[in-house]
């Protein structure tokens, strides 16, 4: 396994994990592939994992330089908003665990920020993999509908100052996936 070395970048991926060792390993290798000039820090958050296979990847991503940030299982969105408050990055991109990064969307994504300052947040379509494969394709984006049933993908690429100004993530919202 090898990881990525931060750069003098824009983003910080943020990535939360809670016992998904194989897919962490995945969603890691995904980063190396994709690492550029854009990229600032990777921080993984580790929510409380106990599995050996989990453990033992998060010892080594340590290892290799990746920001650890263990805490004790509070769920996703104390997991991120433990990540975003330790991020740099102008841009935060959370890439959850069982998620696997393409290869232009960091550079895509900052590109579509830094032109469209009204911009807050970029988002793709998401490509299935592991026991389910397919593409899925996310709609247009509509204020009712995402009122109704978020249908924006967890890999939204999205500004820190725009976490600050809501206040982070709601601990309290269950959280489906």
């Amino acid at each position: 396994m090898s990881y990525p070395s931060v750069g003098a970048g824009t983003i910080s991926i943020v990535i939360p994990c809670y016992n998904q060792g194989a897919m962490l390993r995945e969603a890691l290798a995904s980063v190396d592939q994709v690492r550029n000039e854009n990229l600032l820090e990777v921080i993984v958050v580790d929510d409380g994992s106990s599995e050996v296979e989990t453990t033992t990847i998060l010892s080594q991503a340590q290892e290799a330089g990746y920001s650890l940030v263990p805490q004790p299982n509070c769920g996703l969105g104390a997991a991120l908003n433990a990540g975003i408050r330790r991020a740099k990055g102008e841009f935060i991109l959370p890439l959850a665990s069982d998620n696997r990064l393409r290869d232009a969307y960091l550079n895509e994504g900052v590109s579509l920020l830094k032109k469209n300052i009204c911009l807050g947040v970029v988002y793709a379509d998401a490509e299935y993999f592991g026991e389910r494969t397919g593409r899925c394709d996310v709609q247009e984006f509509n204020l009712l509908s995402l009122i109704r049933g978020n249908f924006i993908d967890a890999c939204a690429l999205f500004r820190k100052k725009l976490w600050e100004e809501v206040g982070g993530y709601d601990e309290q919202m269950p959280w489906t996936g």
